[in-house]
């Protein structure tokens, strides 16, 4: 495969039949459309054994994503390439002209959950073009209970799902984000915010797959949030037993200063999981560029209010 140059590769597309979909992909690809039957997606990037993108042009014409990353894993994946026995994402577009089922899917940390050759996913979109009534169920509302679901899938209603209305060109993830802290150093609003809310950080540790840990700035406190820093690195502290409990694909990140000792122990601050370092060196160029901008690097178009 090192042998092969490689070029810019264009796949077939992989077209799904589903009740829901409709005819508007073939607006988007060149690849005609089957039939006249509902197609509601089109796996443009796939390495599963049961549907693999195959090559569509060029010397390597035929050949299957799976068999490419056999043959050079990391013309693909780089670094990565140790980590994975598969190409890692799937790319599709989806045409939805009627509602979905409400769709799970387990994370690693259920490995008992999925299916044999299969691993846990998430999904993130971007979000073409909509409809004036389109909305996204994306995890559940803040504060919903384990009976309250249960009550409400029995009932047939949907209340305790979280609903947010899809902008076009905007990006959308469908991972769950959970902030979790002693009560008394969440904020009055959190309700209303679009994330779930735990006081218990072991609870959450073996579904996560990124911890981001904050710095506690007692210099900005000007009043007794919790008893003691002693007690609050007991029980929200990341150490080395709390990082154990993590999946095993899991990263930390910290966006610094640190507090070793507090939020988070040195083990895992200069672990092999730890991000840190990449992160903080990113923040820099990112807001260098962000400046660079602001300050006259280009122009930004004029808003009419």
């Amino acid at each position: 495969m090192d042998r092969i140059p490689l070029y810019p590769m264009r796949f077939e597309p992989i077209y799904q039949y589903r009740l829901w979909g409709g005819r508007r992909l073939a607006s988007l690809l060149s690849a005609p459309l089957p039939d006249n039957e509902p197609i509601g997606e089109a796996w443009i990037l796939s390495d599963r054994e049961d549907h693999a993108s195959v090559v569509a042009d060029g010397m390597l014409k035929g050949r299957t994503l799976g068999h490419l990353l056999e043959q050079g894993p990391e013309n693909f994946l780089g670094k990565l390439a140790g980590h994975y026995k598969r190409f890692p994402l799937l790319m599709k577009f989806l045409d939805v002209s009627q509602g979905l089922s409400v769709q799970v899917h387990p994370s690693d940390a259920h490995k008992e959950l999925i299916p044999a050759g299969d691993t846990g996913k998430t999904e993130a979109w971007v979000v073409l073009e909509k409809g004036p009534d389109a909305h996204i169920y994306a995890g559940l509302k803040p504060g919903t209970t384990e009976e309250s679901l249960r009550q409400a899938i029995s009932s047939g209603e949907a209340l305790s799902l979280a609903a947010l209305t899809p902008s076009t060109g905007q990006p959308r993830d469908a991972r769950v984000v959970t902030l979790a802290a002693p009560p008394t150093l969440l904020p009055l609003a959190v309700g209303s915010w679009p994330c779930a809310v735990s006081y218990d950080l072991d609870s959450e540790l073996p579904k996560s797959d990124v911890v981001m840990m904050l710095r506690v700035q007692q210099e900005r406190m000007n009043a007794a949030y919790f008893p003691s820093v002693r007690e609050y690195s007991r029980r929200y502290g990341l150490d080395a037993t709390r990082m154990a409990r993590l999946p095993d694909h899991a990263i930390v990140m910290h966006p610094g200063p640190m507090n070793r000792g507090v939020e988070i122990a040195a083990e895992v601050a200069d672990s092999s999981r730890s991000t840190i370092v990449e992160q903080v060196a990113n923040g820099v160029t990112t807001r260098m560029a962000v400046l660079y901008l602001l300050l006259g690097g280009t122009e930004f178009p004029a808003v009419t209010q």
